[in-house]
C-alpha cells in the first residue's frame, strides 16, 4: 500500500505501535502489567505518525537525488557536449555518450524530461541531425541566466563564446 517505499519499517508497525504503547503505560504506572485499549489506540497514532515522517524523508531522498542526477546530466550537457557538438541532443547520444549512471534509456528520458519541464532543454517539432544522424526525439539545450532584471533564457549562441560563465549563474525554475 502507501508504506510500499518503506515496506521495512511499515512490516514493524505492530511491533513498534505495541512497543511505544508499552512504554507509555510504564511510564505512566511502573507496576502495570497490561496495556489498555486507549494506551494502544495511542500507541498505533504515534507509530502511524513514525511511518508518515519516515515515508515523507524517504520522499525528499527521492527528489534530491533525482535532481542532482538531473544536475549531473545539466553539467556535462553544459561542458561536455555543447562546446563539442553544438546545442541540439538526442536521446541515443545521452545514453551513449553522458555520464555512467545516465546511461540507460529510462534514466536519460526521465532526466530529459525534468531538464524540459525546467526549461533547460526545448524538444524540438521536427528531426535534426545530431553527430551526423537524423534523428526524430531532438532537443535544443537552452541556459537560464540573470541579468540586471530578471532571469531569462537563452540559447548558447545568444550568450556568446563564453556561455559557460552564464550556467554558473544558471537556475531552474
Amino acid at each position: 500500500g502507501e508504506y510500499q517505499p518503506i515496506s521495512g519499517f511499515a512490516a514493524k508497525l505492530p511491533e513498534h505501535a505495541a512497543r511505544l504503547a508499552a512504554v507509555n503505560t510504564i511510564y505512566g504506572n511502573p507496576d502495570a502489567t497490561e496495556v489498555d485499549g486507549d494506551t494502544m489506540a495511542n500507541g498505533i497514532t504515534l507509530a502511524r505518525h513514525y511511518a508518515r515522517n519516515r515515508l515523507r524523508l524517504h520522499g525528499a531522498t527521492l527528489v534530491n537525488a533525482e535532481l542532482l542526477e538531473a544536475e549531473g546530466l545539466l553539467d556535462w550537457l553544459c561542458g561536455k557536449w555543447v562546446p563539442e557538438h553544438g546545442a541540439i541532443i538526442s536521446l541515443p547520444e545521452i545514453v551513449r555518450l553522458a555520464p555512467n549512471s545516465i546511461r540507460d534509456t529510462g534514466t536519460a528520458r526521465r532526466l530529459t524530461l525534468m531538464l524540459e519541464q525546467h526549461g533547460y532543454l526545448k524538444k524540438l517539432d521536427k528531426p535534426a541531425e545530431v553527430m551526423g544522424k537524423k534523428r526524430r526525439e531532438v532537443w535544443q539545450i537552452r541556459f537560464r541566466y540573470f541579468d540586471a532584471d530578471a532571469a531569462k533564457v537563452a540559447e548558447p549562441a545568444e550568450l556568446g563564446p563564453d556561455f559557460r560563465n552564464f550556467r554558473s549563474q544558471a537556475v531552474g525554475t
